[in-house]
């Protein structure tokens, strides 16, 4: 038996361990490309986690202002 790879992806706490370099990467350039504030957020773990976390750290720190009708 071979796990499949939507198998290791989802339920395996490290698939790093199979996929090298899964993982999300996030980099907010405050200043423009050319700018020295830069920060850089690295999400890993299963897949649906990465996802959920990312989008948490986006909605809560990236976004600054929303704009409603």
């Amino acid at each position: 038996m071979k796990p499949l790879n939507v198998g290791l992806m989802f339920f395996n706490d490290e698939p790093q361990k199979f996929f090298p370099y899964s993982q999300i990467e996030i980099v907010d350039l405050r200043n423009g490309s050319e700018g020295d504030d830069m920060t850089e957020r690295i999400f890993k773990g299963p897949i649906d986690s990465m996802i959920k976390s990312a989008l948490t750290f986006i909605r809560n720190t990236i976004i600054e202002e929303k704009y409603s009708k």
